[in-house]
Formats: C-alpha cells, sequence, structure tokens
C-alpha cells in the first residue's frame, strides 16, 4: 500500500507492529501491558547509552575526515605514501569505533538484561 503522507505511513507502521506484538505476546502467554511497558523501560533505557555511542562514532568520523584532509595536503595524489596515511588514519578511525562501542557495552547489556528479567516477570502473572 502506497501512502503519499508520511505521517499516515508511520500510523500504518506503528498499528502493525502494535498487532504484531500483541500477536506474540499472546503467543508467549505473556501479559501485552506488562510486556509494553518492559518494551517502554527498555526504549528509555537504551537512550543515553546509544546517544553517547552516536555522539562517540560522530567525533571518530570527524577525527577520520581531519586525518584524511591533512594527509591529501601532504601527499600527492595517487602516491603510495597518501594510500598508507589515509590508510593509517582509518586503521585509528576503526579503533575509535571499536572503542566507542566497547564503552557503550556494559549499559547496553544492562539494559537487555533489565528487559528479559522485565519479561519473565510478565509471563509469569
Amino acid at each position: 500500500m502506497y501512502v503519499r503522507c508520511p505521517d499516515e505511513y508511520h500510523l500504518c507502521v506503528s498499528n502493525c507492529q502494535d498487532g504484531y506484538r500483541t500477536d506474540r505476546d499472546t503467543c508467549r502467554n505473556v501479559n501485552h501491558e506488562c510486556a509494553e511497558s518492559c518494551r517502554d523501560a527498555f526504549e528509555v533505557c537504551v537512550g543515553a547509552p546509544l546517544t553517547e555511542f552516536g555522539m562517540c562514532k560522530a567525533e571518530c568520523q570527524a577525527v577520520l575526515e581531519q586525518g584524511k584532509q591533512s594527509c591529501r595536503t601532504s601527499y600527492g595524489r595517487g602516491t603510495r605514501e597518501l594510500d598508507q596515511c589515509i590508510d593509517e588514519a582509518q586503521r585509528l578511525a576503526f579503533t575509535c569505533r571499536d572503542q566507542c562501542r566497547e564503552t557503550a557495552a556494559p549499559a547496553l547489556n544492562q539494559c537487555r538484561e533489565e528487559f528479559r528479567a522485565c519479561n519473565q516477570a510478565c509471563a509469569a502473572e
């Protein structure tokens, strides 16, 4: 179904997701309202760590772009030195992004554990 209005499209997607979640909770013998509150709590929980993760990755990208620009200024186009310099900038950016993931992981894992525990409690109701 093609919907021109983005608001209508998002409402349609939201309704489909709600229906899916309701059906899934019913199949798993989980109280739907309780499960919804768990999902809401999870979204709140991951909000700050994901925001920090995104900002950290953006900083890594900015450093990469600066490094690449510095390489282009320092070395001639098509030279081996330019390739090596850019490779090193990319390696540093990868390491930076990896550190961002490692920094965010404990908080995100804690949110997942809390979500699982919450969902299990909903099944017990």
